[in-house]
């Protein structure tokens, strides 16, 4: 499936476009020893494959951010009672996954678009 989307702050390229410039495509041509003409289709598949995970993982981050934002906004609601303070714990809970993932899904962005990711 090609996604012509950009990546949200992370990444070089948006997926779709030319991957051999990426530290992962470089490193696999410089270990096979092969010009850029006579080699596999590897480096492209593998740098195809981090794009589209980094662009993934930079969406869900974004998606996490206003997940979070949402959640704020529902914890200043003024409810009282037995419902009110369970529809708050529920809130708090909540918050802390959207955060949680925001978190993991920036880590992740940034993960695969290091140096680190070609290991």
């Amino acid at each position: 499936m090609t996604q012509n989307t950009p990546t949200p702050s992370f990444g070089q390229a948006s997926f779709g476009q030319a991957p051999s410039g990426s530290p992962l495509a470089q490193a696999i041509r410089a270990s096979s020893g092969q010009t850029p003409a006579a080699q596999c289709g590897c480096a492209a598949v593998l740098e195809d494959s981090r794009a589209q995970a980094l662009t993934l993982a930079a969406s869900s981050a974004v998606i996490a951010q206003q997940a979070a934002d949402a959640l704020a906004s529902a914890a200043t609601l003024t409810w009282q009672g037995e419902a009110g303070e369970r529809f708050h714990a529920t809130v708090r809970k909540a918050s802390v996954l959207a955060q949680d993932l925001e978190s993991g899904s920036r880590g992740t962005a940034g993960f695969l678009d290091s140096a680190e990711a070609v290991l």
